[in-house]
C-alpha cells in the first residue's frame, strides 16, 4: 500500500507542463507565424524537422536543420561557405534575425512581423530557437519564423512545440490539475485500504 501511495504522489508531483500542440513554421513565409497564446512564464520552445533554401526538401542540396546547420553538404553552386556550420549572412547580407541567428534557422519574436519579403533589412527583436531554446515570457503571443535573406525559393517547415517549464515550483494549472488528480487517488486507495482492513 504504501508503495501505491508514494508512486501516485511520485507521478502527480513529476507531470510536466502542458504542451501546445506543434504548429509549423513554413520556410516560405517570411512573416511571423503565431505559435499561440500563453500566460507569464518560462517556456521551452522546441523543433524538429528540415527546410529548404532552394527548392524542395532532399532535392535542391540546401537543406537545413533548425539550428542553421546544413543537414548534409550544401552542393548548392555559389554557397559552399555553409559548409559545414553554417552562416548568419548570405551573398554578405544578414538574414532578417539579423547577426548571430544562423540563415535558415528558427527564431522567435514576441511581437508579430508581417512578411518583409526578400532582401529585406534585417529587424531587432528576434531570438534564437534552433532545436530547443527557453523563454521568460511576460504573457501573451509567441511567434516563430525560419530567418533567411531571400525566401522566394524556400520549401520546407518546422514543427514548432511549446511546452511550459515548471520554475521556483510553482506549476501551471494543467499541472495543478494532475496533481490533484494523483492527490484524489492516493486518497482513493487509503480508503479502500482501511475499507479492506480485518480486525485482529
Amino acid at each position: 500500500m504504501k508503495h501505491l501511495v508514494a508512486a501516485a504522489l511520485t507521478a502527480a508531483l513529476a507531470m510536466p507542463g502542458a504542451a501546445h500542440a506543434g504548429t509549423l513554421v513554413f520556410a516560405a513565409n517570411s512573416g511571423t507565424t503565431d505559435l499561440g497564446v500563453f500566460a507569464a512564464g518560462t517556456y521551452n520552445i522546441s523543433a524538429t524537422g528540415l527546410v529548404s533554401l532552394s527548392g524542395a526538401v532532399g532535392a535542391g542540396g540546401f537543406d537545413i536543420r533548425p539550428d542553421g546547420v546544413p543537414n548534409t553538404t550544401v552542393t548548392a553552386p555559389g554557397y559552399g561557405y555553409f559548409n559545414p556550420s553554417g552562416t548568419d549572412q548570405a551573398d554578405g547580407i544578414y538574414g532578417v534575425g539579423g547577426p548571430g541567428i544562423k540563415i535558415g534557422a528558427l527564431m522567435g519574436s514576441f511581437a508579430p512581423v508581417a512578411p518583409q519579403g526578400d532582401n529585406a533589412a534585417w529587424l531587432p527583436g528576434y531570438f534564437f530557437i534552433g532545436y530547443s531554446a527557453n523563454v521568460v515570457h511576460a504573457g501573451g503571443h509567441i511567434y516563430a519564423q525560419v530567418n533567411d535573406t531571400f525566401y522566394s525559393n524556400d520549401q520546407g517547415a518546422f514543427d514548432v512545440t511549446v511546452r511550459q517549464v515548471v520554475t521556483g515550483g510553482v506549476p501551471e494549472p494543467g499541472t495543478w490539475a494532475m496533481m490533484l488528480l494523483g492527490f484524489f487517488g492516493v486518497g482513493s486507495a487509503l480508503r479502500r485500504g482501511v475499507g479492506q482492513r480485518r480486525p485482529a
